[in-house]
């Protein structure tokens, strides 16, 4: 009688196990999207955080009263990506360093941009003179 019961039990639990094993499994995101708000002399998010690797989509949106803009060296596993709003910014970023993210936009003005990150802790900050040292700056932590 107990190798009856061991027959059914062992089918059973197998296929149990496989059930549980796919619900547990989550598909990978095949992209992120972050938004980060400008406001004089601050971020509105000045903590952020990313999934390596995956292609990510920033939109930098200005809600200051002057220019702001968002650099990120190093962050991205790709090219450098730089990105401006619909008015052409005033201040010239010159060259980037490789893997430098950036995005400028003018008062009331957005721009998108899009890189894959690569995992780590990176500073951001606004580039305009004067701004990081005003403390307009953050942290992105990339898992």
């Amino acid at each position: 009688m107990i190798r009856v019961r061991i027959r059914y039990f062992v089918p059973a639990f197998a296929a149990g196990a496989v059930v549980l094993a796919a619900a547990c499994t989550t598909a990978q995101p095949t992209s992120q999207e972050l938004t980060v708000t400008a406001r004089d002399i601050a971020y509105a998010q000045n903590q952020l955080t990313l999934r390596a690797g995956v292609p990510t989509r920033l939109a930098f949106v200005n809600e200051g009263a002057i220019e702001h803009d968002i650099t990120i060296p190093g962050v991205s596993a790709g090219e450098t990506a730089d990105a401006h709003g619909h008015e052409e910014a005033s201040h010239s970023m010159g060259k980037m360093a490789a893997g430098t993210v950036h995005a400028t936009a003018s008062v009331g003005d957005s721009a998108m941009v899009e890189f894959i990150p690569k995992a780590g802790t990176y500073e951001f900050a606004c580039t305009i003179p004067g701004h990081k040292e005003a403390g307009m700056v953050g942290t992105l932590r990339v898992q």
